[in-house]
């Protein structure tokens, strides 16, 4: 892994930022058996009997890891072949879900605090769900009421936006969803536990061209209306984007699916407004660029995120940043980081205080 030497940043969330090639390389070592290619999860072995069994599964969450369960249920859909929904906390208590012995609840909390969250869990629980809990709080409450606790072992995250635990909830829902789908009979063409061997270096890359993100952000500080678009696996980090955005900068920005702009959205588009395409090269490409050039004809500032191919298209945009090419369940966590960075620069430069905004609390562990 590269390794690069830095200067504490004036704010903590810069920081955590660039931690993460390390501990998302902790937590590969943890959990990739280098010589079997497979991924190990020790604290499941005794339950594989009852993971065999299981016919959905359901993910909880709150703000940036509802974020993270969005991502997990694609990942359960796509590799293990499991239905899979995702649920507010705060709406999975407000409903009557339907949940049996069957059901793998998997609840998500940076703190193991939340109380949606915790209230969500207990009920899930009650209903005889088998309960996997995804967590940075060692000895939260979270943890002690779960079947299976899975830690991010992050580090203090003292930053009230979440960075390094949001890509380590997503990383493990990865290796989860890998792990179970094996354990059901899934065969994957790919070695994907090799290929993401190579995410902390890809991560690197991204944080090498940091002074690239920070003047794209410092040439679009005067919007204040943005859309972040994306596709596929791209579109619950574009959600995951907006949000940091939101929450750092104060701007108004949301993320959508990307052919979903053409459904109401389209109306707000005008010349105020920057629109960020998430657009890696895959087979949404061409679809993405289009709209993309339907955008730029109304005048409006876009900026594209795509990893490097010899077949880009010529974008049009008025930005484009490139991050590393990896395989199309991989790439959202180094498109992530780009968000991370972008949001950051953008509360920076307009002389916020970017480890606590404004109305915003959080329990820090």
């Amino acid at each position: 892994m590269l390794k690069r030497k830095r200067e504490k940043s004036r704010f903590v969330m810069l920081d955590e930022i660039f931690e993460q090639p390390l501990i998302l390389s902790n937590i590969l070592k943890r959990y990739i058996d280098k010589e079997e290619k497979r991924v190990i999860f020790p604290q499941l072995m005794t339950s594989e009997a009852r993971l065999k069994k299981i016919k959905r599964v359901e993910l909880l969450g709150c703000g940036t890891s509802y974020h993270a369960a969005m991502l997990g249920n694609y990942y359960f859909e796509e590799l293990a072949e499991i239905n899979a929904e995702t649920e507010f906390a705060d709406e999975f208590d407000a409903r009557q879900p339907v949940i049996d012995p069957e059901t793998l609840i998997i609840a998500i909390s940076q703190s193991g605090e939340t109380t949606d969250v915790l209230k969500a869990a207990g009920i899930a629980k009650d209903k005889g769900a088998f309960l996997v809990s995804i967590t940075n709080g060692q000895q939260s409450s979270l943890a002690k009421i779960s079947d299976v606790i899975v830690y991010n072992e992050a580090g203090i995250e003292k930053a009230l936006a979440a960075t390094k635990t949001f890509t380590t909830q997503v990383l493990i829902l990865l290796l989860l969803a890998l792990y179970i789908g094996r354990l059901k009979g899934r065969i994957f063409e790919e070695h994907i536990e090799t290929l993401l061997m190579a995410l902390p270096d890809q991560i690197e890359e991204v944080l090498s061209s940091v002074n690239k993100i920070e003047a794209v952000a410092r040439k679009f500080i005067d919007f204040n209306n943005i859309f972040v678009l994306g596709e596929r696996f791209e579109y619950p980090i574009a959600m995951e984007g907006a949000h940091k955005i939101k929450e750092t900068a104060y701007l108004q920005s949301q993320g959508y699916p990307t052919g979903e702009l053409k459904h109401g959205a389209m109306a707000l588009i005008d010349e105020e407004m920057l629109v960020i395409f998430i657009t890696p090269f895959d087979e949404f490409f061409e679809h993405n660029i289009n709209l993309l050039k339907e955008v730029v004809t109304i005048g409006t500032n876009t900026l594209v995120i795509t990893n490097k191919h010899k077949n880009d298209s010529e974008h049009k945009a008025n930005e484009v940043i490139y991050v590393p090419s990896s395989f199309p369940v991989i790439q959202p966590l180094s498109i992530a980081v780009v968000l991370q960075l972008l949001a950051y620069y953008f509360a920076l430069h307009r002389g916020l205080d970017v480890d606590k905004p404004r109305n915003l609390k959080k329990f820090v562990v």
